[in-house]
């Protein structure tokens, strides 16, 4: 749900006025109806769902760090976990299992640092964007 919920924040965070707006606002609210409808209809076929509440506020959480973060950063920025956290699991393989080293696996480790660093670089035209 954390992937969602962030989705769906962005996008009511980042809507622009209009028509177009309006549209996006209300295909989200249906989505939501219709996810709702769904789980009342499993609910009332295979008895009451084994939920935890804690689970579920932890997702809340998340969901709400991630749009702040999101609004924070921008999306290219914000997108850098997605190359970093598999750079920092790889860095980890490496020191704990030690694998033997190929001109493969520094490429490889090297362009996602690149990646990483150029994702997490600032550039002109999202520094007005971010401060909205």
């Amino acid at each position: 749900m954390t992937p969602v919920l962030t989705g769906v924040g962005g996008a009511l965070f980042w809507a622009q006025g209009g028509a177009m707006a309006w549209r996006m606002r209300m295909a989200l609210v249906g989505a939501m109806a219709l996810f709702l409808v769904a789980a009342a209809v499993g609910w009332a076929v295979g008895g009451r769902p084994a939920v935890s509440v804690v689970a579920v506020a932890w997702d809340g959480v998340l969901a709400l760090l991630s749009v702040v973060a999101l609004a924070r950063l921008g999306a290219t920025r914000w997108a850098a976990q997605f190359v970093l956290l598999p750079l920092l699991i790889l860095l980890e393989g490496i020191v704990l299992v030690r694998p033997a080293m190929s001109a493969r696996w520094g490429i490889g480790l090297a362009l996602l640092a690149v990646a990483g660093v150029y994702l997490l670089l600032q550039r002109e035209d999202e520094a007005e964007t971010t401060l909205r």
